[in-house]
């Protein structure tokens, strides 16, 4: 018996369960920056997207921000409590223009919080009954299940490729907007991510 799910497009605020992700991800296209990428979606952006008013545009940049920011927090010690810290954090930077994550979430930074924290202290249990690295495949299925092109993914690398070979001067801008598309002007991230 077919499930309805798979004979249909998915609404764009569907999310797959986990079972879903593990059958469909192809978790041969990462790198180091897909598994934080995972969490910081898992963990923030999933959240924010239906309760803040962000343009597209600030919501590439705060993710990738927080993706930069679990990347350093996996690479430490007590790494999954770290990012725990990280995530809760009013006081995070989250923004280029040096805007808290409480600020950019508002009166709704309350409710965010106490859902990622719940979020974090799972994927700390997790760690302890299934291990670090079942918790990271995880995070890279997540990751590579996104439809949209988020800093980190094969997708956002093959959209800077195809944007800088109509570029006369292209080698330094590809390298600025493959390593800090947070800080690009508007113009270009729109023509990445649009």
């Amino acid at each position: 018996m077919t499930h309805a799910l798979a004979s249909h497009t998915a609404p764009a605020t569907w999310r797959p369960t986990t079972a879903q992700l593990v059958r469909r991800a192809d978790v041969t296209k990462t790198d180091d920056n897909t598994a934080p990428l995972g969490i910081s979606l898992h963990h923030f952006t999933d959240l924010v997207t239906d309760r803040i008013d962000l343009t597209a545009l600030d919501l590439h940049r705060v993710t990738t921000v927080l993706t930069k920011q679990v990347r350093q927090a996996l690479g430490g010690p007590n790494r999954f409590e770290a990012v725990r810290s990280l995530v809760i954090d009013p006081d995070r930077v989250a923004t280029p223009d040096g805007r808290t994550a409480a600020e950019v979430c508002g009166e709704s930074w309350s409710q965010i919080r106490r859902i990622t924290d719940d979020r974090a202290c799972e994927a700390i249990d997790g760690v302890c009954t299934f291990g670090e690295a079942t918790v990271i495949q995880l995070a890279v299925l997540r990751a590579t299940e996104t439809r949209l092109p988020w800093w980190g993914t094969t997708e956002w690398e093959l959209r800077v490729d195809r944007w800088a070979a109509t570029l006369r001067f292209a080698s330094r801008l590809k390298r600025a907007v493959r390593q800090t598309p947070e800080m690009v002007p508007d113009d270009v991230l729109r023509e990445l991510i649009g």
